[in-house]
């Protein structure tokens, strides 16, 4: 039988479930934080139709072990960042949990770190002609100048949602955790989650 990865939208450990006919009226219980929530929480819906489609992961190993290499690589006076809070999904359904302040990005490659601010975020390539919010410096051309729109808006209960999305179709090609991001598609982050812009990686924080 078929079978899904998915991400609990609570602790965001990595779960396998069996595809079943009836699967979106279930609810699903985490193995391993407990909680019991509708199946459709543990998904995201991208801008493909209005299709359901499993939300993108990576294993929980690899999540730590980037989220602690990004973590190395922030600076010594950068301010703690505030635990992450849990709300329940939005109407549209691709809200999970979010911290209540904006995050910053992460690139281990280079031990940098960039702040994010409400609004509109754009990342890409340093150029003089980028018009890049966060431009990061590359020894490639492989990212565009404006490669990734992160959008970070209000949501539920006063936290902040944090959004990717391409900023064109004609970018290199980008991952979420290893999964491809279509152009048109909106995807919801959780802090330690891996875009790969072409040839670089940032991890959000």
């Amino acid at each position: 039988m078929a079978t899904l990865d998915i991400c609990c939208p609570t602790c965001g450990a990595t779960i396998t479930v069996r595809a079943t006919p009836d699967m979106a009226t279930k609810n699903l219980t985490c193995p391993f934080c407990r909680n019991k929530r509708p199946f459709s929480h543990y998904l995201n819906k991208a801008q493909t139709g209005g299709q359901m489609q499993p939300r993108v992961a990576v294993s929980n190993d690899q999540r730590q072990q980037l989220f602690q290499a990004a973590k190395k690589a922030q600076p010594a006076a950068r301010p703690q960042r505030q635990a992450t809070q849990y709300v329940a999904p939005s109407a549209n359904g691709v809200v999970s949990g979010r911290a209540s302040q904006p995050w910053t990005i992460s690139v281990p490659s280079l031990g940098a770190s960039y702040p994010l601010a409400q609004g509109r975020n754009v990342v890409g390539r340093q150029a003089p002609d980028s018009q890049a919010t966060i431009q990061i410096p590359c020894t490639t051309t492989h990212m565009s100048r404006e490669h990734l729109n992160v959008d970070v808006e209000p949501g539920p209960g006063g936290m902040m949602v944090h959004s990717v999305s391409l900023t064109k179709a004609t970018v290199n090609p980008t991952t979420l955790n290893g999964q491809p991001l279509a152009y048109g598609a909106r995807v919801v982050v959780n802090p330690g989650d891996v875009v790969r812009l072409s040839d670089v990686d940032i991890v959000f924080m």
